[in-house]
Protein backbone atom coordinates (compact mmCIF):
# COMPACT_ATOMS: atom_id res chain seq x y z
CA UNK A 1 0.00 0.00 0.00
CA UNK A 2 1.65 3.09 -0.71
CA UNK A 3 0.31 6.96 -0.35
CA UNK A 4 0.47 8.84 -3.61
CA UNK A 5 -0.23 13.00 -3.79
CA UNK A 6 -2.20 14.60 -1.49
CA UNK A 7 -2.85 18.18 -0.21
CA UNK A 8 -1.90 19.18 3.47
CA UNK A 9 -2.60 17.26 6.08
CA UNK A 10 -5.56 18.85 8.50
CA UNK A 11 -7.64 17.79 11.37
CA UNK A 12 -10.65 19.89 12.30
CA UNK A 13 -11.82 20.33 15.62
CA UNK A 14 -14.24 19.05 17.63
CA UNK A 15 -16.65 22.28 16.13
CA UNK A 16 -15.18 22.29 12.59
CA UNK A 17 -16.19 18.39 11.97
CA UNK A 18 -19.71 19.99 11.89
CA UNK A 19 -19.04 22.19 8.99
CA UNK A 20 -17.42 19.31 6.86
CA UNK A 21 -18.23 16.59 4.53
CA UNK A 22 -16.58 13.53 3.78
CA UNK A 23 -16.38 12.01 -0.24
CA UNK A 24 -14.44 8.66 -0.10
CA UNK A 25 -14.01 6.71 -3.59
CA UNK A 26 -13.36 2.99 -3.34
CA UNK A 27 -11.62 0.74 -6.14
CA UNK A 28 -10.01 -2.35 -6.55
CA UNK A 29 -6.51 -0.43 -6.74
CA UNK A 30 -6.92 1.90 -3.86
CA UNK A 31 -9.23 5.07 -2.52
CA UNK A 32 -9.33 8.16 -3.00
CA UNK A 33 -10.76 10.89 -0.49
CA UNK A 34 -11.70 14.52 0.05
CA UNK A 35 -12.98 16.43 3.29
CA UNK A 36 -14.96 19.49 2.43
CA UNK A 37 -16.79 22.41 4.00
CA UNK A 38 -20.26 21.92 3.71
CA UNK A 39 -21.21 25.43 2.74
CA UNK A 40 -19.69 27.06 -0.59
CA UNK A 41 -17.80 29.77 -0.27
CA UNK A 42 -16.21 29.17 3.25
CA UNK A 43 -12.77 29.59 4.31
CA UNK A 44 -12.40 26.20 6.15
CA UNK A 45 -8.97 24.24 4.68
CA UNK A 46 -9.90 21.71 2.55
CA UNK A 47 -7.77 17.88 1.84
CA UNK A 48 -7.64 15.52 -0.61
CA UNK A 49 -5.19 12.33 -0.26
CA UNK A 50 -5.01 8.92 -3.30
CA UNK A 51 -4.12 5.73 -1.37
CA UNK A 52 -3.05 3.01 -4.13
CA UNK A 53 -3.77 -0.63 -2.49
CA UNK A 54 -2.04 -2.97 -5.71
CA UNK A 55 -3.23 -6.10 -3.90
CA UNK A 56 -6.25 -8.41 -4.26
CA UNK A 57 -8.53 -10.74 -2.76
CA UNK A 58 -8.44 -10.61 0.96
CA UNK A 59 -5.34 -9.17 1.24
CA UNK A 60 -6.71 -6.13 -0.90
CA UNK A 61 -9.31 -5.76 1.49
CA UNK A 62 -7.07 -5.76 4.73
CA UNK A 63 -4.63 -3.01 2.77
CA UNK A 64 -8.35 -1.11 2.52
CA UNK A 65 -9.22 -1.66 6.35
CA UNK A 66 -5.86 -0.24 7.05
CA UNK A 67 -5.83 2.48 5.07
CA UNK A 68 -8.89 3.66 6.16
CA UNK A 69 -8.13 2.93 10.09
CA UNK A 70 -4.56 4.51 10.17
CA UNK A 71 -6.43 7.70 9.29
CA UNK A 72 -8.13 9.09 11.95
CA UNK A 73 -9.33 12.14 9.20
CA UNK A 74 -11.47 9.32 7.74
CA UNK A 75 -13.22 8.10 11.29
CA UNK A 76 -14.36 11.84 13.07
CA UNK A 77 -18.30 11.94 12.96
CA UNK A 78 -19.01 14.60 9.95
CA UNK A 79 -22.59 15.15 9.37
CA UNK A 80 -22.35 13.60 5.45
CA UNK A 81 -19.89 10.90 4.58
CA UNK A 82 -20.61 9.86 1.17
CA UNK A 83 -19.16 6.57 -0.42
CA UNK A 84 -18.29 5.98 -4.29
CA UNK A 85 -17.56 1.89 -5.16
CA UNK A 86 -17.49 -0.07 -7.88
CA UNK A 87 -20.90 -2.06 -8.39
CA UNK A 88 -20.52 -6.14 -9.17
CA UNK A 89 -23.18 -7.23 -11.71
CA UNK A 90 -26.72 -5.72 -11.53
CA UNK A 91 -30.09 -4.65 -13.25
CA UNK A 92 -31.99 -1.56 -13.37
CA UNK A 93 -35.68 -2.30 -11.92
CA UNK A 94 -39.01 -0.43 -12.60
CA UNK A 95 -39.60 1.18 -9.32
CA UNK A 96 -43.49 -0.11 -8.87
CA UNK A 97 -42.20 -3.73 -9.32
CA UNK A 98 -39.22 -3.29 -6.85
CA UNK A 99 -39.78 -4.44 -2.48
CA UNK A 100 -37.52 -3.07 -0.15
CA UNK A 101 -35.16 -6.17 0.69
CA UNK A 102 -35.96 -8.10 -2.38
CA UNK A 103 -33.00 -7.03 -4.27
CA UNK A 104 -31.57 -10.57 -4.38
CA UNK A 105 -34.38 -12.01 -6.16
CA UNK A 106 -33.84 -9.55 -9.24
CA UNK A 107 -30.04 -10.99 -9.24
CA UNK A 108 -30.19 -14.10 -9.15
CA UNK A 109 -30.05 -14.93 -12.82
CA UNK A 110 -26.74 -12.26 -13.32
CA UNK A 111 -23.15 -12.78 -12.90
CA UNK A 112 -22.48 -12.77 -9.40
CA UNK A 113 -18.71 -12.52 -9.32
CA UNK A 114 -17.07 -8.47 -8.29
CA UNK A 115 -16.70 -7.05 -12.04
CA UNK A 116 -13.51 -5.08 -10.34
CA UNK A 117 -11.64 -7.35 -9.15
CA UNK A 118 -9.95 -10.61 -10.40
CA UNK A 119 -11.03 -12.58 -6.79
CA UNK A 120 -14.51 -14.65 -7.28
CA UNK A 121 -14.91 -15.97 -4.21
CA UNK A 122 -15.86 -13.10 -2.68
CA UNK A 123 -19.02 -12.73 -0.53
CA UNK A 124 -21.20 -10.46 -2.30
CA UNK A 125 -23.89 -8.25 -0.44
CA UNK A 126 -27.42 -7.03 -2.64
CA UNK A 127 -27.86 -3.30 -2.64
CA UNK A 128 -30.15 -1.15 -4.25
CA UNK A 129 -29.60 2.41 -5.63
CA UNK A 130 -32.71 4.91 -6.74
CA UNK A 131 -33.32 6.62 -9.31
CA UNK A 132 -36.78 7.97 -8.26
CA UNK A 133 -37.02 10.77 -11.32
CA UNK A 134 -37.36 8.28 -13.73
CA UNK A 135 -39.00 6.01 -11.33
CA UNK A 136 -35.89 3.04 -11.63
CA UNK A 137 -33.85 1.34 -8.80
CA UNK A 138 -30.28 -0.12 -9.68
CA UNK A 139 -30.27 -3.57 -7.99
CA UNK A 140 -26.64 -4.33 -7.43
CA UNK A 141 -24.07 -6.77 -5.73
CA UNK A 142 -21.18 -5.32 -3.81
CA UNK A 143 -18.42 -6.85 -1.50
CA UNK A 144 -20.10 -7.59 1.42
CA UNK A 145 -17.36 -7.69 3.87
CA UNK A 146 -15.89 -4.28 2.80
CA UNK A 147 -19.33 -3.01 3.13
CA UNK A 148 -20.28 -4.07 6.42
CA UNK A 149 -16.67 -2.67 7.65
CA UNK A 150 -17.63 0.60 6.59
CA UNK A 151 -20.90 0.57 8.15
CA UNK A 152 -19.06 0.10 11.66
CA UNK A 153 -16.20 2.40 11.20
CA UNK A 154 -17.72 4.99 9.61
CA UNK A 155 -20.48 7.86 11.09
CA UNK A 156 -23.58 6.84 9.23
CA UNK A 157 -22.16 6.61 5.61
CA UNK A 158 -24.42 7.01 2.74
CA UNK A 159 -23.64 5.10 -0.49
CA UNK A 160 -23.91 5.44 -4.49
CA UNK A 161 -22.26 3.72 -7.49
CA UNK A 162 -19.13 5.81 -8.27
CA UNK A 163 -20.75 6.80 -11.82
CA UNK A 164 -23.93 7.92 -10.17
CA UNK A 165 -23.50 11.34 -10.58
CA UNK A 166 -22.00 11.41 -13.68
CA UNK A 167 -25.06 9.58 -15.28
CA UNK A 168 -27.35 12.47 -14.44
CA UNK A 169 -25.35 14.88 -16.08
CA UNK A 170 -25.43 12.86 -19.06
CA UNK A 171 -29.34 12.59 -18.85
CA UNK A 172 -29.81 16.05 -18.88
CA UNK A 173 -27.28 16.32 -21.85
CA UNK A 174 -29.43 13.22 -23.79
CA UNK A 175 -32.70 15.70 -22.87
CA UNK A 176 -30.70 18.37 -24.18
CA UNK A 177 -29.82 16.63 -27.90
CA UNK A 178 -32.45 14.28 -28.65
CA UNK A 179 -30.16 11.51 -28.86
CA UNK A 180 -29.08 8.28 -26.97
CA UNK A 181 -25.51 7.97 -24.97
CA UNK A 182 -23.71 5.10 -24.85
CA UNK A 183 -21.75 5.65 -21.79
CA UNK A 184 -18.65 3.04 -21.20
CA UNK A 185 -16.42 4.02 -17.83
CA UNK A 186 -13.16 1.74 -17.78
CA UNK A 187 -11.78 0.89 -14.65
CA UNK A 188 -8.81 -1.42 -13.64
CA UNK A 189 -9.83 -4.64 -14.26
CA UNK A 190 -13.22 -4.20 -15.91
CA UNK A 191 -16.00 -1.88 -17.52
CA UNK A 192 -19.54 -0.49 -16.87
CA UNK A 193 -21.65 0.57 -19.64
CA UNK A 194 -24.98 2.17 -19.22
CA UNK A 195 -27.55 3.37 -22.36
CA UNK A 196 -28.50 6.59 -21.70
CA UNK A 197 -32.48 7.64 -24.14
CA UNK A 198 -34.02 10.90 -22.97
CA UNK A 199 -33.23 11.71 -19.85
CA UNK A 200 -34.03 7.97 -18.46
CA UNK A 201 -31.48 5.01 -18.26
CA UNK A 202 -32.87 1.68 -20.20
CA UNK A 203 -30.03 -0.55 -20.29
CA UNK A 204 -27.06 -1.56 -17.50
CA UNK A 205 -24.31 -4.64 -18.26
CA UNK A 206 -20.58 -4.77 -16.65
CA UNK A 207 -17.80 -7.04 -17.89
CA UNK A 208 -14.75 -8.11 -16.77
CA UNK A 209 -11.42 -7.50 -18.92
CA UNK A 210 -9.99 -11.11 -19.70
CA UNK A 211 -6.18 -9.47 -19.75
CA UNK A 212 -6.50 -6.45 -17.51
CA UNK A 213 -2.65 -5.78 -17.65
CA UNK A 214 -2.82 -5.98 -21.47
CA UNK A 215 -3.31 -2.81 -22.95
CA UNK A 216 -3.91 -4.27 -26.68
CA UNK A 217 -5.93 -6.80 -25.79
CA UNK A 218 -7.92 -4.28 -23.75
CA UNK A 219 -8.53 -2.27 -26.99
CA UNK A 220 -9.71 -5.48 -28.71
CA UNK A 221 -12.63 -6.53 -25.89
CA UNK A 222 -13.43 -3.06 -25.35
CA UNK A 223 -14.27 -2.49 -28.93
CA UNK A 224 -15.63 -5.61 -29.14
CA UNK A 225 -18.29 -4.90 -27.00
CA UNK A 226 -19.05 -1.51 -27.71
CA UNK A 227 -20.13 -2.22 -31.18
CA UNK A 228 -22.00 -5.64 -30.54
CA UNK A 229 -23.76 -3.45 -27.67
CA UNK A 230 -24.31 -0.51 -30.18
CA UNK A 231 -25.79 -3.34 -32.89
CA UNK A 232 -27.45 -5.24 -30.10
CA UNK A 233 -29.57 -2.14 -28.35
CA UNK A 234 -30.49 -0.36 -31.89
CA UNK A 235 -28.08 2.66 -31.86
CA UNK A 236 -27.37 5.28 -35.08
CA UNK A 237 -24.54 5.65 -35.58
CA UNK A 238 -24.88 8.84 -37.41
CA UNK A 239 -27.41 10.42 -35.06
CA UNK A 240 -26.61 8.58 -31.52
CA UNK A 241 -23.48 9.35 -29.29
CA UNK A 242 -20.66 7.04 -27.46
CA UNK A 243 -19.28 8.64 -24.25
CA UNK A 244 -16.04 7.24 -23.37
CA UNK A 245 -14.68 7.21 -19.45
CA UNK A 246 -11.55 6.98 -17.91
CA UNK A 247 -12.83 5.83 -14.40
CA UNK A 248 -9.87 5.88 -12.50
CA UNK A 249 -8.55 7.28 -9.41
CA UNK A 250 -8.01 10.75 -10.66
CA UNK A 251 -3.95 11.01 -10.26
CA UNK A 252 -3.27 14.21 -12.56
CA UNK A 253 0.62 12.87 -12.41
CA UNK A 254 -0.26 9.57 -14.07
CA UNK A 255 0.58 9.50 -17.91
CA UNK A 256 -2.74 8.80 -20.25
CA UNK A 257 -2.69 5.35 -21.08
CA UNK A 258 -2.71 3.79 -24.41
CA UNK A 259 -6.10 2.77 -24.98
CA UNK A 260 -7.30 5.98 -25.42
CA UNK A 261 -5.78 7.27 -28.15
CA UNK A 262 -6.00 3.89 -29.77
CA UNK A 263 -10.08 3.34 -29.16
CA UNK A 264 -10.38 7.14 -30.57
CA UNK A 265 -9.25 6.14 -33.76
CA UNK A 266 -10.78 3.10 -33.86
CA UNK A 267 -13.61 4.46 -33.17
CA UNK A 268 -13.58 7.38 -35.16
CA UNK A 269 -13.84 5.54 -38.16
CA UNK A 270 -17.24 3.94 -37.72
CA UNK A 271 -18.96 6.72 -34.82
CA UNK A 272 -19.75 10.16 -35.65
CA UNK A 273 -20.68 11.67 -32.20
CA UNK A 274 -17.83 10.64 -29.66
CA UNK A 275 -16.91 12.01 -26.26
CA UNK A 276 -14.00 11.10 -24.28
CA UNK A 277 -13.40 11.96 -20.64
CA UNK A 278 -11.60 11.79 -17.84
CA UNK A 279 -13.89 10.89 -15.06
CA UNK A 280 -13.07 12.78 -11.59
CA UNK A 281 -12.75 10.29 -8.84
CA UNK A 282 -15.17 12.50 -6.86
CA UNK A 283 -17.75 14.28 -7.83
Amino acid sequence: MSQLHSSEAIMPSALEVEQYSMSIRLASDGLVFALSPLQKGSHLPTHREVVRVEASGDLWRQELRDAILQRPLLLQSYPKILVYYEPSAGVLVPQELYDEGEAEIWLRNILTHPCGRADQEASLYALSYPWKQEGKVFVHYWDEEVYHFLQRTLHSPSFAPYFAQLIDRRKALSRRDGRAELCVFVRRRGFDCILVREEEQVFYNSFVFVSPFDEKSKVGELLYYIFALWQDLGLDAGRDSLCLVEAGLGESNRPLPSWRSELRIELGRRLSSMTILTHSALP
